[in-house]
């Protein structure tokens, strides 16, 4: 079903239509997940993490521009530098102040893990 729209997306409109409608399906389905799925007993209580996400955003978004744009900016320019610096700070501080990680740090350190990478 994706192949066709997308053809169709392309052919009648521009591919950039692909994006908008990729990110319009994913907020419809969790609009639809939110409303539909009830919560389950271990989770009724729970509040969703509005500063935890906005801090993982904000420091991904600021090493990734660093990333993608330093080329065009130079590697050792004042926008790709404080887009590194405040990336990596801001994921620090989010790192260590929030509490429900998705992975333990300790994993990180573990010898199984070193040792495959």
């Amino acid at each position: 079903m994706g192949m066709p729209l997308s053809a169709f997306a392309t052919q009648h409109y521009n591919w950039h239509m692909l994006f908008w409608m990729s990110g319009t399906l994913s907020v419809l389905g969790a609009g639809a997940l939110w409303v539909i799925v009830p919560a389950g007993p271990r989770h009724r209580d729970m509040r969703f993490d509005i500063a935890g996400a906005l801090g993982l955003a904000v420091g991904l978004t600021g090493l990734l521009l660093a990333v993608s744009k330093g080329s065009d900016w130079g590697w050792a320019a004042a926008p790709t530098l404080v887009c590194a610096v405040g990336g990596l700070l801001v994921l620090v501080v989010w790192g260590a102040t929030n509490g429900a990680h998705v992975v333990r740090s300790s994993i990180y350190v573990s010898a199984s893990v070193v040792r495959c990478c």
